[in-house]
């Protein structure tokens, strides 16, 4: 458990900041418990943060363009406003699509 609570709004913003994308709106859901949740709009996305309330901050990060430095960048960005002692334990990429075939945008061009 952690002594003192990461601001998650602030890192959120930070870190989409940091990748030329400022919020556009958001909201914030406290009662969760000990933790919160932060939605955030961006021009071509959205991202969610939900802190537990002690020690797991999970990040959801969708644009439009599938971009992945840019996603690099964010969390690269994310990870240095949180300070010391955290760090990524997972990360999964996971593609769009229709009719039930799922392709990165990469890969049908």
């Amino acid at each position: 458990h952690r002594d003192s609570s990461p601001n998650i709004r602030d890192m959120l913003a930070s870190a989409l900041d940091s990748i030329n994308r400022p919020i556009l709106s958001s909201s914030a859901h406290g009662n969760l418990g000990a933790g919160v949740a932060i939605l955030a709009r961006f021009e071509d996305g959205h991202a969610v943060c939900v802190w537990d309330g002690r020690d797991h901050i999970a990040v959801s990060l969708f644009q439009r363009d599938q971009n992945r430095k840019r996603a690099d960048s964010f969390l690269k960005e994310l990870l240095l406003v949180a300070g010391d002692g955290w760090q990524k334990e997972l990360r999964d990429d996971f593609p769009r699509g229709i009719n039930h075939v799922i392709n990165f945008s990469r890969e049908s061009k």
